[in-house]
């Protein structure tokens, strides 16, 4: 028994061994592939400054009565204005609040300087421009009748 384990030791390694791959012989002859490299990039064609009236003349973020906070809606347009000036901090924006005749004139001028400093808290994360915050108050009334197109924020390019 013990030299049928033998054998079947020997039989195992032998038939484990590595076989010896012969190296083939290649009758193809060797093509020599040139690479291009370019010897100068592409200039980048860069746009011409826009002017900054062109950009944005005049847009304004509507509040709620006695509020200054920024409404859904109203995101959408300082969304627009971040996504035009993301690229150009060279513009310096002017946020002017203001507010409608309704209630007393230093309350309406700290409401107005509210609202620029809402719009201005939203802007300033997303922009690298330099941002100028005033207040009209009541003083620079756009509508007597439809009240509430004074409650605003005047965004404006310098």
């Amino acid at each position: 028994m013990k030299s049928v384990g033998l054998l079947l030791c020997v039989c195992v390694l032998f038939s484990c061994a590595k076989k010896i791959i012969k190296p083939q012989i290649i009758t193809e002859p060797y093509v020599k592939k040139s690479i291009v490299i370019p010897t100068k990039p592409e200039p980048v064609k860069e746009l011409p400054p826009i002017p900054n009236s062109v950009i944005i003349v005049n847009q304004v973020v509507h509040f709620d009565f006695d509020r200054a906070v920024i409404s859904f809606d109203q995101r959408a347009v300082l969304d627009a204005i971040v996504e035009t000036l993301q690229d150009r901090p060279d513009i310096a924006l002017t946020l002017t609040g203001g507010c409608c005749p309704i209630g007393e004139w230093g309350y309406n001028k700290g409401l107005g300087l509210r609202r620029g400093n809402a719009v201005y808290n939203y802007l300033n994360p997303l922009l690298h421009n330099e941002i100028i915050v005033t207040s009209v108050g009541e003083d620079n009334i756009i509508s007597s009748t439809d009240l509430w197109k004074n409650r605003r924020c005047e965004i404006k390019t310098e």
